[in-house]
């Protein structure tokens, strides 16, 4: 995933290589996803404040969304 660049600009981006695995987008409230790319691939957004991308969902494979483990905060209550 990448941060938001100039036009002229090479991209730059974290490399986040640790994900939870979720089968279920109704496992989550308030989850939002993008526009598709390259008509391929969602992200995923917090839909309260729209910041992101916390993740993202392959269209390939319509179980499986992918949660960047350092993006969000995780509590049980």
């Amino acid at each position: 995933m990448t941060d938001k660049y100039n036009i002229g600009s090479e991209p730059t981006g974290d490399t986040i290589t640790r994900f939870w695995l979720v089968s279920d987008m109704f496992h989550f409230e308030n989850l939002g996803f993008s526009k598709t790319v390259d008509g391929k691939v969602k992200y995923l957004i917090c839909a309260d404040c729209e910041r992101g991308p916390i993740g993202w969902h392959s269209l390939d494979n319509r179980t499986e969304y992918l949660i960047a483990a350092e993006r969000v905060q995780y509590c049980s209550s």
